[in-house]
């Protein structure tokens, strides 16, 4: 067995019980790969303590946080219903902007037509 196939194995050599004979050969000649062991064992060793540990008190309001959570409006909602609210002023501007437009299209080609230059006019 060689280092990237022992490091392969090494996470599940840590957490069980099981050893390979071929595993412990490696491991007693591999300086490096008992390092990566003993890393592994001391992470799993810090994993089962916290299992093992209770948070206490839950901090006051944060039950109603949690609660409140799928209530609150995203922006896209927020953004719906200022639409939805104020759809009569959003199109009489939309007119607005419209009727400006087509004016300066018209100026443009009275313009136009003055100067010779037919190919802006409005039939």
């Amino acid at each position: 067995m060689n280092c990237a196939e022992m490091r392969e194995i090494l996470p599940a050599y840590a957490r069980d019980a099981e050893r390979s004979l071929e595993a412990r050969r490696h491991l007693s000649r591999c300086e490096d790969c008992r390092a990566e062991l003993r890393r592994y064992e001391t992470m799993l060793g810090g994993l089962s303590e916290m299992r093992a540990q209770t948070a206490g008190e839950v901090p006051a309001g944060l039950l109603a946080s949690l609660v409140e959570i799928p209530n609150r409006e995203t922006t896209i909602d927020v953004m719906k219903a200022h639409l939805a609210r104020n759809r009569k002023v959003y199109a009489g501007a939309a007119a607005a902007l419209v009727g400006v437009a087509g004016a300066a299209v018209g100026a443009v080609a009275l313009r136009s037509r003055g100067r010779g230059k037919s190919r802006w006019a409005i039939a």
